[in-house]
């Protein structure tokens, strides 16, 4: 009587192989600007709220703030001519979109766009 062969066939473990390798190439690439993303989002929210703690009605105001945060935290992907500034019920709402094209390989390149608006509060 034969005994059943078991296992993974060597084009199996390599094509299993390169799809993790893949996989950890895609997310290295995506985890630096998905954590700027956070960043920013907690600047905004930040710039927010020193704004209407401290008075500012002047978009220039709110820019500054902006900067003061963006330079200390190394944000680069966004400016203070990036963000839009109005004014809600509860105070000076601060909010920005950018996108940043991660390049893959070869002609194929990812695109994240990104949004972040704050609470006004």
């Amino acid at each position: 009587m034969q005994k059943r062969q078991r296992g993974i066939t060597l084009t199996g473990a390599v094509s299993i192989g390169f799809i993790i390798i893949l996989l950890v190439i895609l997310t290295a690439k995506v985890v630096p600007p998905v954590t700027e993303y956070r960043l920013v989002r907690k600047v905004i929210g930040s710039t927010a709220r020193d704004a209407n703690a401290e008075g500012v009605n002047s978009e220039n105001g709110v820019r500054a703030i902006f900067s003061r945060y963006a330079q200390v935290e190394n944000i680069n992907s966004v400016m203070p001519n990036d963000i839009t500034v109005r004014r809600g019920n509860s105070g000076i709402i601060v909010a920005v979109k950018y996108d940043r094209k991660i390049h893959l390989f070869s002609n194929a390149s990812l695109l994240l766009e990104f949004a972040v608006e704050s609470s006004g509060k």
